[in-house]
């Protein structure tokens, strides 16, 4: 009977392994997509302002706000799945 016990606990050892596993999985995806979208938005921004010499403190404003929504919500998701 303790082989059987022992093999349950085993069980549920890789039940929680293959759980911890799948969840840093998506998370490393989450990140990924993340940062692809936030270099996205940061090219798209050096593309159209690339070739001026002055630009206002509004437009870099406004990009640093944007970068700034795409990483925290990556911070979002990891603090939900710590809970």
């Amino acid at each position: 009977m303790e082989d059987s016990g022992d093999n349950l606990s085993t069980q549920a050892s890789q039940k929680e392994n293959t759980l911890m596993t799948e969840t840093i999985q998506k998370s490393a995806s989450h990140d990924f997509i993340v940062i692809a979208e936030a270099i996205s938005v940061i090219d798209k921004a050096l593309s159209e302002i690339g070739g001026r010499q002055l630009v206002s403190t509004t437009e870099v404003a406004d990009l640093l706000l944007d970068v700034r929504q795409l990483l925290s919500e990556k911070a979002e998701p990891a603090s939900a799945v710590a809970k």
